[in-house]
Parts: C-alpha cells; structure tokens; sequence
C-alpha cells in the first residue's frame, strides 16, 4: 500500500482534469470510497477539495488520519470507518451530498456484482444531482491476454506468493496470497490468504453501472495520464454521471 503512494499525485492530477471536464467545483465535496492510507484523499486535499474518505480497516485509517495531519491538511479531510455497502450512512442532509465520488485501486468486487449493484446504487443517494463517479478496477480483458498462474515479490525480510486462478464461468480471480518470513536460510509462512474477487471488462461494467442508475462518460487506460483504454490497459478508469432517476435496484 505505502508503494502505490507514488502514483497518487499523477493520479489526483487525473482526477482533476476529469472533474474540470464535468463540472465538479474547485474545492467540491469529494467521497473517497475505499480510502486505503489516504494517498488519493490526501493530495486531493492539498489541491483544495474537501474530502471524506471512508474504509473498512481502522488500521489504514488511523494512517491516514496521521499522515493527512503531517501533510497539514487535516482541516480538509475526514476519515470513517465504514463498510462500502453502508456508504449512505454518511448523508445527514442534502448540503451533505457529494460532488463526485472516487474508488481508486481495485475495491470492486469481493462481494460480488449483486452486492456492487447496490453499493453503486446507494451512492447516487449520497451525490448531488449532477454528481460524478470514478472508479479504477482493473481490467478483465488484460487478465485474460497476459493471465500469469504465479507471481512472487519480496520486501525486506518477507517474501509474498500470489498464486491465481481466473474463474471463467464467474469470472472471479481466485488468490492464494501466502506471506513468508526469511529466516536463515529458510523461509518461514506466517500467513496463508485466500482472497477472490469479481473482475469486469468494460461492457460488463458499463452495464452494471447503468442498471445501478448511473450513465457512462467515458473510459481510459491510465489515470495518471488519460490514455486510452486498450486490451492491454491493466487497469482501466470509468467515468460516469448520476443518472436522473432510476427503477428501484
């Protein structure tokens, strides 16, 4: 997680250029869904949006709650701790609603498409009339054109195993993320993971939004620098506008 901070500015410039595109106000009231340690809400703060961010790890937040004070923008930002399907929790009134609301990092998915319908639908709850929703999740396509069974990455003393399997019938990508400790001249687990979740190529997604009451904008590949999305995008960034109104979900 404290590697991603690196993207997090090229990302917020970004965000930036999308919320000027679509009509988000300098320093509109931003939802930051899935915060993480606060590397999006953070820089968004420092170019002069006040900022909610939310997550379900109180270990993140109390991170991010410290870093966003070091960074001197704790005046602009407020953290929650809050599961993503409860996300209407956070209106009290309708000064309350948001601008635009941001899920940056792949957080889709690991309830499954029924329950991301309903996250995606009790959102437009919570966004002004004219509200915007970014999210960037990872692509499908890509998985399915570069798919590799295994991949192992070390940091220090530990070493991380990522074994994966992409289900086709459900197209869930089902982990086995296994975590090791160097000891001599031996490696010792100390905790065994098993992680799954829902992943979408972008008309699967399209349509998901749309059932859940939200019109596509637009699409790109890279975030940071809003290039096209192509099949070979790893990730890919969706921009969507509240929709009027909607059938009930």
């Amino acid at each position: 997680m404290e590697q991603m901070n690196t993207f997090a500015q090229p990302q917020v410039e970004g965000l930036r250029k999308i919320f000027q595109a679509h009509g988000v106000p300098s320093g509109g009231r931003i939802l930051d869904l899935a915060c993480g340690l606060g590397r999006i809400s953070i820089n968004l703060a420092k170019a002069g949006y006040e900022v909610v961010g939310v997550d379900i790890s109180p270990l993140y937040l109390r991170l991010a709650q410290k870093w966003a004070k070091k960074e001197s923008v704790d005046g602009k930002t407020i953290f929650y701790r809050i599961d993503a399907r409860k996300a209407t929790r956070l209106l009290a009134s309708e000064e309350d609603r948001f601008d635009a609301v941001v899920n940056i990092g792949t957080s889709m998915g690991y309830y499954g498409e029924a329950d991301d319908r309903r996250v995606l639908h009790s959102l437009r709850a919570i966004t002004g009339r004219h509200g915007v929703l970014v999210i960037e999740t990872v692509n499908r396509d890509y998985l399915v054109r570069h798919f590799q069974e295994q991949n192992i990455s070390e940091m220090g003393k530990m070493v991380w195993s990522d074994a994966r399997r992409l289900d086709l019938e459900s197209s869930f990508m089902r982990n086995s993320w296994k975590f090791y400790r160097r000891e001599r001249n031996s490696l010792r687990l100390i905790a065994d993971v098993p992680v799954s979740h829902r992943v979408y190529s972008l008309h699967e997604l399209k349509a998901l939004l749309f059932s859940a009451g939200w019109d596509y904008v637009e699409s790109y590949g890279s975030l940071g620098e809003l290039t096209p999305l192509t099949i070979d995008s790893f990730h890919m960034t969706v921009v969507s506008r509240r929709l009027a109104s909607t059938s009930k979900i």
